[in-house]
């Protein structure tokens, strides 16, 4: 102990021996009140506060747990009632079979292949409504969008086009 921290000592010793019986009780009291208010102070309404703050983050998270497993089924059953995108068939046999499907399979002069996830079509005289019928039946069942389009009305015939198309199907 160094002579400084001695004579504090002293100080204080002589300083408690000057006082009576019940200043030294007044003293003890208010040094335990001020010691219990230290420690609600500094310990424990920190901690309950950090509890509380806890506590509830913990009810919000499980609030964004509960959301997220609700969404998560909805887009699962979506990604279930979504139809396929594409049946895998090449582009140039999906062509043909939709063409049959949709009624415009004679009207089918020409089909080329463009990459290998897509193709170049030709029609010729070909009827508006169904040539729209085939185009809806290449997106929705066998993924391919058109990209390029040109369509020309046919004199004479009405409602009848010539139609060049490019489709392609996402990779």
């Amino acid at each position: 102990m160094s002579s400084k921290d001695r004579s504090a000592l002293t100080a204080l010793r002589q300083f408690w021996d000057a006082r009576q019986s019940r200043e030294r009780w007044v003293l003890i009291i208010a040094g335990i009140a001020l010691l219990a208010l230290l420690y609600d102070s500094l310990i424990y309404t920190p901690i309950t506060q950090k509890r509380q703050q806890a506590l509830m983050q913990l009810d919000a998270n499980r609030e964004l747990v509960a959301w997220m497993q609700d969404a998560a089924a909805t887009l699962a059953a979506r990604r279930e009632a979504v139809p396929a995108r594409g049946t895998g068939a090449s582009p140039m046999l999906a062509a043909e079979r939709r063409a049959s499907e949709a009624g415009v399979r004679q009207a089918l002069e020409r089909r080329e292949p463009v990459g290998r996830n897509g193709l170049r079509v030709a029609f010729t005289a070909v009827s508006f409504n169904d040539l729209a019928r085939w185009i809806e039946l290449m997106q929705t069942q066998e993924g391919l969008q058109v990209t390029r389009a040109s369509l020309v009305p046919v004199d004479g015939r009405p409602s009848r086009v010539n139609a060049e198309l490019t489709l392609e199907r996402d990779a």
